[in-house]
């Protein structure tokens, strides 16, 4: 785990070239890999994660006659590490205006 400075150290790594360095950040960044890495005595690797970028989606629920349906559950599943399922909340008409 990285400190509050951003740093990390890997102890007791044997001195070779052919190792992948795998960093899971969590929910806001993506995550990062690199290959080859060549380690040897204060092997020091930089590394700049990727931001996610966070949408929203905002719909309207309806009946085949265009009439508001209320109570309505909906939602997204996208493939990030496995499924992941994000709910939708009811707004009101006056909060997408």
């Amino acid at each position: 785990m990285s400190g509050p400075d951003g740093r990390f150290t890997i102890p007791d790594v044997k001195i070779g070239t052919d190792y992948r360095v795998v960093v899971y950040p969590g929910k806001a960044y993506r995550d990062y890999a690199q290959q080859p890495v060549a380690v040897a005595e204060g092997t020091f690797l930089d590394v700049t994660l990727e931001s996610l970028d966070a949408g929203s989606v905002t719909g309207r629920m309806v009946d085949a006659e265009g009439t508001p349906i209320r109570g309505s559950v909906c939602g997204c599943r996208a493939r990030m590490r496995g499924h992941r399922w994000f709910k939708c909340r009811a707004t009101t008409a006056d909060s997408l205006r």
